[in-house]
């Protein structure tokens, strides 16, 4: 935790260094702000799922699979941030994976992949991700939405602490007139000492395409949720 005291201490002696106790009441208030981003990144997770009789038949269908999705991405052109393998892996399947029945025969194997895409041309992903679909994806999770860009998200970051000292004075101020007083000078103040929180907007379900090809999903960007805490000692003096 930052401590910032208002006040500077005396000149050090014996008298000095003992601690100095405020003659008036302390008002001691945490708080916090928030204030929000427009996004320039959104972030999708991309699910295939394949099955074979080894697992190296099953690989070879994911892989094959991945090569068109890539394939598809790539054709897109500008507008996609990055392209990442987010994870994968082999299982073997059971007769209960395909009908309940409890038998412990591998009848299968099955592979998963994930791929991480980040677009900053959210138009250009409403169409890319019906084709996506059609080049033989599972499913897709997101979308998920951040700022990449310092300078914006700074100005959110300093506007949620402004709203966080804003909403301290408030509370002191409520709690100093119940008591019948009212707030006199800042003590001292401290942020958290941890890193402004960032909230990455999702609306954490699944992008699902069914029925007949759709050509395009609108897609409506959320904004991003910055949030600052902030601790502030009031001294509290009496009501004239």
């Amino acid at each position: 935790m930052n401590w910032f005291p208002v006040l500077a201490l005396l000149a050090a002696s014996p008298a000095a260094a003992q601690q100095v106790i405020p003659s008036e009441p302390l008002l001691m208030i945490s708080a916090s702000g928030e204030a929000e981003a427009e996004p320039d990144t959104m972030t999708i997770s991309l699910g295939v799922t394949t099955r074979g009789a080894s697992s190296a038949q099953a690989l070879d269908a994911s892989a094959i699979v991945l090569e068109r999705l890539l394939a598809t991405i790539a054709a897109a052109g500008s507008g996609i941030r990055s392209v990442t393998t987010d994870s994968f892996g082999v299982r073997p399947l059971f007769p209960q994976d395909i009908d309940d029945e409890q038998d412990a025969r591998i009848i299968g194997f099955e592979a998963s992949s994930r791929l991480e895409i980040a677009f900053d041309d959210f138009a250009g992903a409403e169409t890319l991700i019906p084709a996506l679909f059609e080049a033989g994806a599972t499913n897709i999770d997101g979308p998920d939405w951040s700022v990449e860009a310092v300078d914006v998200m700074r100005a959110a970051e300093d506007a949620a602490m402004r709203n966080a000292v804003s909403n301290a004075q408030a509370q002191a101020q409520t709690i100093a007139s119940s008591l019948g007083m009212h707030v006199g000078r800042v003590v001292r103040v401290s942020d958290s000492g941890m890193p402004p929180y960032r909230y990455r907007s999702s609306d954490g379900g699944r992008i699902v395409v069914t029925g007949s090809r759709i050509s395009r999903i609108p897609i409506v960007p959320q904004p991003v949720q910055v949030e600052r805490d902030i601790y502030i000692e009031f001294a509290m003096v009496p009501a004239e």
